[in-house]
C-alpha cells in the first residue's frame, strides 16, 4: 500500500538529513571553514528530524513543538555562524549586535508570547527572513567579485541557494500555521507538503554542494 503524500515525503526528508549529515562528518577532512560550519547546521538538523520522528512515532506525544522552539534558536545561530565565515566584513561589531538581539527575541518569544507548546511563528518568520537578506547579500557578494574560487565557494553557492530557496517557501507555512490549523486541516496540509517538497529540493541542492565539496581536487581560480 502506497504511502500518503505528507508521510512519504517526512520519510524522504528525514532519510535526506541523516545522508547528508552523514556525508558532512564521514568526508569532513575534505571540507573548508565554510562547508564545516555549515556541517553543523545539517547535524543538527538530523538530530531534530529524528527527535521529532521519535517523540510522534515511539512516544506518541501529541505535541513536539518545544523542539521547534529550541531548533529556531539553534538555526539562527548556526546560520549566522556559516554567514560570519563565509561573507567577507560580516563579522564586525553590528553583525555582533545581529546575534545577541535575534537570539533574545527568539527566547523573548518562547516565553512571553507564544508558548513552547504553540507554533512559535513570529520567531521562525524572523530567522527566515534573515536567511533570505544573509542569502542575498552573499550571492551579491560573489557576483560582484570578479576573482574568486570555482572549487572553493560553489559549494558554498549550493549550500546558500537551498536555505534560500527553503526560507523563501516555507516562511509562508509557518507565518500562519497557527491560523491554518484552525481553519481546517486541508489547508493546513496542503500547505505541509509545499513546504516539504521546499525542504526536499533544497536537501538535493545541499547533496550536490557536498559532492562538489567532496569531489574537489585543486583550485581553480577565475
Amino acid at each position: 500500500m502506497f504511502l500518503p503524500m505528507e508521510e512519504l515525503l517526512i520519510n524522504l526528508i528525514i532519510s535526506m538529513s541523516i545522508l547528508l549529515a552523514g556525508l558532512s562528518v564521514f568526508y569532513r577532512k575534505k571540507l573548508n571553514r565554510q562547508e564545516k560550519v555549515f556541517s553543523y547546521f545539517l547535524i543538527v538538523g538530523a538530530i531534530f528530524e529524528q527527535m521529532a520522528w521519535i517523540a510522534i512515532s515511539a512516544f506518541h506525544l501529541e505535541n513536539n513543538l518545544p523542539l521547534l522552539h529550541l531548533y529556531t534558536l539553534l538555526e539562527f545561530v548556526l546560520i549566522y555562524m556559516f554567514a560570519a565565515v563565509s561573507i567577507k566584513g560580516f563579522n564586525g561589531l553590528f553583525a555582533k549586535i545581529v546575534i545577541i538581539a535575534g537570539s533574545s527575541f527568539i527566547i523573548g518569544n518562547s516565553i512571553w508570547v507564544q508558548s513552547i507548546y504553540t507554533f512559535n511563528s513570529i520567531s521562525i518568520t524572523v530567522v527566515k527572513v534573515f536567511t533570505i537578506a544573509i542569502s542575498i547579500i552573499f550571492f551579491y557578494k560573489v557576483l560582484s567579485t570578479q576573482r574568486y574560487s570555482i572549487s572553493e565557494t560553489r559549494p558554498t553557492v549550493y549550500f546558500f541557494t537551498a536555505i534560500f530557496l527553503n526560507a523563501c517557501t516555507s516562511i509562508i507555512w509557518y507565518m500562519y500555521s497557527n491560523e491554518l490549523l484552525l481553519i481546517g486541516q486541508v489547508a493546513w496540509k496542503q500547505l505541509l507538503i509545499l513546504k516539504n517538497v521546499s525542504a526536499l529540493a533544497a536537501s538535493i541542492i545541499i547533496l550536490l554542494g557536498l559532492y562538489y565539496a567532496i569531489i574537489r581536487k585543486e583550485n581553480d581560480i577565475i
